[in-house]
């Protein structure tokens, strides 16, 4: 009978994501301005990257990039009071702010990971073994497909999974001038924007005519989504 790899927290049989890069710090932004933080990360590919940022040291309050605080009062032209977003090239790690209220602090913490074409080696994230530690009190997310294609505009491209639920998806779009970043939502792909649906038996990813997206890279995993 095979194994069902969510009954196991760790199942050595199914891979897991290994985090090749990781990075925190804070920016002072001015009120009512807009910019961006530019960080050179030292690798010889283009990383996907996730994490999360906030507005306080401890991140007791923690948002997702292209994601932030609602402003009080009525939404007009800005949909949130500061939003971060966060992509990459092949040289820097590029996180563009916009901010409507005060003068305020940031607090960033983004990771790395490897694209499944990607073949070089690598420096460990830390030189300490002590700062490497797998605790099987946690779940880890196991990897039933890693890979990269290429979608041209206008088109979709569907993958069928045959999980029989839908599972967890993460995709990352780089665009025609080498900017890579995350897919901020998983919306039905009748939408006019980059996106991903993921159904019990699919995944089908979206780029639109006008997009200057073209290359997708993507993690399916053996975990339900909520």
């Amino acid at each position: 009978m095979p194994v069902n790899p969510r009954s196991f927290l760790i199942n050595t049989d199914y891979p897991i994501d290994q985090v090749v890069y990781l990075r925190s710090g804070l920016e002072s932004i001015g009120a009512s301005s807009s910019g961006t933080i530019t960080i050179a990360h030292g690798l010889s590919f283009i990383p996907l990257l996730g994490g999360s940022w906030s507005l306080n040291s401890d991140f007791s309050v923690q948002y997702e990039y292209y994601s932030g605080t609602f402003p009080s009062g009525s939404v007009s032209t800005n949909l949130y009071g500061v939003e971060l977003d966060i992509t990459a090239n092949s040289t820097n790690i590029i996180i563009g702010y916009e901010n409507t209220l005060g003068a305020t602090t940031v607090y960033f913490r983004i990771f790395g990971l490897q694209p499944s074409d990607s073949n070089v080696d690598i420096e460990p994230t830390a030189s300490s073994a002590d700062n490497f530690v797998i605790d099987t009190n946690l779940n880890y997310t196991k990897i039933y497909e890693a890979e990269t294609i290429v979608v041209a505009s206008g088109n979709t491209y569907t993958i069928t999974h045959g999980l029989g639920y839908r599972p967890q998806v993460t995709a990352w779009k780089t665009d025609t001038s080498g900017f890579r970043s995350p897919i901020d939502f998983q919306e039905p792909s009748t939408l006019s924007f980059d996106s991903v649906e993921v159904t019990t038996t699919t995944v089908v990813f979206t780029i639109p005519a006008f997009s200057f997206s073209n290359r997708i890279d993507y993690r399916i995993y053996y975990e339900e989504s909520a």
